[in-house]
């Protein structure tokens, strides 16, 4: 890991393969810890449960106290997540968490109307994770919001749902969604959603922000299509009433 870290390597991460063993993630953290390199985790068990996603969590949890390495936890979706999420801040741990638009915005319903195209892990859960999300988000929480942008063949998600890969696109789309669901509800102010875009994963990874002004056209609302430049198309925003827009 040392040597990573000479080598330009800024955070370590599973991506999107959880290590199940927890003896092995203690000993990762241990010499991530010795290197001074973030964990950046996905807190899931194989078919992505809630009971997996917070047995993850706290498990890390664990091992962060122990260890005193830097974790950030990635793609929250359980309300239970995230009030460990939120102990684990008030006592000082260095973790952080982060949200996507998809689970601030859809509820498993979207299943129903999306078919596979609302697929991804973990998976949409309930309204009321969806309201914990954006109230940990509001309260500073959870600090981050990605995309977990996961681009798929029109053949693939047109298999049956089981067989269907997990994931969805959501560059072009995250601020208009997250704008409508957290800026014009009144739930955060537009430099709260840029920082949450911006500053905070950057500060995950020990980087700089770049100094630039962001260009937004800040009302209008503006239908999305399930792709823009994207070669891929497995989207649940087709149709969805997003608002404004970053200009290129």
């Amino acid at each position: 890991m040392q040597a990573l870290k000479e080598a330009g390597v800024i955070a370590l991460s599973d991506d999107g393969s959880t290590t199940q063993d927890a003896g092995v993630m203690r000993e990762v953290a241990y010499r991530a810890a010795e290197a001074r390199l973030p964990l950046i985790d996905h807190c899931e068990d194989g078919p992505s449960t809630r009971r997996g996603e917070i047995a993850m969590v706290e498990r890390d949890l664990e091992i962060c106290r122990e260890t005193g390495a830097k974790f950030h936890l990635q793609h929250l979706s359980a309300r239970e997540a995230v009030a460990l999420l939120e102990a684990a801040r008030k006592d000082g741990l260095p973790v952080t968490g982060e949200a996507t638009p998809h689970h601030l915005a859809l509820t498993s319903s979207a299943v129903s109307r999306c078919g596979t195209n609302a697929k991804m892990a973990p998976p949409l859960r309930e309204e009321a994770d969806r309201q914990a999300l954006l109230a940990a988000v509001a309260s500073g929480v959870i600090t981050v919001i990605a995309t977990d942008h996961a681009p798929h063949a029109a053949e693939e998600k047109a298999k049956p749902f089981e067989q269907a890969p997990n994931g969805i696109i959501g560059i072009e789309t995250a601020f208009s969604v997250c704008n409508r669901v957290l800026v014009k509800s009144g739930i955060i102010s537009l430099e709260t959603l840029v920082e949450r875009l911006t500053t905070g994963p950057a500060q995950v990874l020990g980087i700089q922000v770049p100094q630039e002004t962001i260009q937004i056209i800040p009302d209008g609302d503006c239908i999305l299509q399930a792709a823009g430049c994207s070669k891929a198309s497995n989207s649940p925003w087709q149709g969805f009433v997003g608002w404004g827009r970053i200009l290129p």
